[in-house]
């Protein structure tokens, strides 16, 4: 078989060595005219810049390194991107990302990895179900992380890794069934309404020496009917596991 890597062809021919096993729905290795995978040169700023007229019905973009963090470029990811639904940036040195209502505005599925803890950040998105980031520590300004939580009404699963956040953060979302902050060491605190919440991971985070908020209610919900739900919460690697949940608060029915 010739595993020659195949760059050309029909419509949804795969961007690979070619294979007779299925390709699993995951994966973003093919030629259409909805996705679209960057890597790091010195014209990616150009080719972002591109993408409206290139690709203007752009769904699904991932830009990433091509092999090695590259901090000297400074890129600007603000360009309109309306039907756009999942997007992923991985190790690459963006100076400001920009994803809010006007420009994006039905994004469901964000994936952020060694976004550089100095990037001008704007994360306004109504339509985020799926949010992702690992290794980011904001130096002073988090607001656009909180912002982020408010905006993300219909927020059904937050993971994360080293997500160096110190004030609290307000989970809200009726649809909200997982939530995992591994190594959010900086944390003291956390307030969460969600009342479909399944899994609550707090591993290793070691600041937590403030209070978890469990809320019955919210202002900006109504809570949907039928029984409480119940979840599972992991605290392994907890220093001071008995005092910080003696100081928890659940707000009861």
């Amino acid at each position: 078989m010739d595993t020659a890597p195949i760059t050309r062809g029909p419509k949804y021919c795969y961007s690979s060595p070619h294979t007779i096993k299925p390709l699993p729905e995951s994966d973003e290795r093919r030629i259409r005219d909805d996705a679209l995978v960057l890597h790091t040169s010195p014209n990616l700023q150009q080719q972002i810049n591109d993408i409206p007229t290139t690709i203007p019905n752009i769904k699904c973009l991932v830009i990433q390194s091509a092999g090695c963090y590259d901090d000297s470029l400074q890129l600007n990811l603000d360009v309109a991107m309306p039907k756009l639904e999942k997007l992923k940036l991985i190790d690459v040195a963006f100076d400001k990302v920009v994803l809010n209502k006007e420009l994006t505005p039905l994004i469901e599925d964000l994936f952020m990895q060694n976004v550089p803890d100095d990037c001008d950040i704007t994360v306004q998105l109504p339509e985020l179900k799926s949010f992702s980031m690992y290794y980011y520590g904001p130096p002073d300004d988090e607001t656009w992380f909180h912002e982020m939580l408010e905006y993300a009404k219909k927020l059904k699963a937050f993971d994360s890794y080293k997500l160096r956040i110190g004030h609290e953060p307000h989970f809200a979302s009726n649809d909200l069934k997982s939530i995992r902050l591994h190594r959010a060491e900086c944390m003291e605190s956390i307030s969460i309404y969600a009342p479909n919440l399944e899994e609550l991971n707090l591993q290793a985070c070691y600041g937590l020496m403030g209070t978890l908020t469990i809320l019955d209610t919210h202002p900006n919900f109504t809570r949907p009917s039928g029984q409480s739900s119940r979840f599972l919460v992991n605290t392994r690697m907890h220093a001071s596991l008995n005092q910080f949940l003696e100081r928890s608060r659940i707000i009861p029915e």
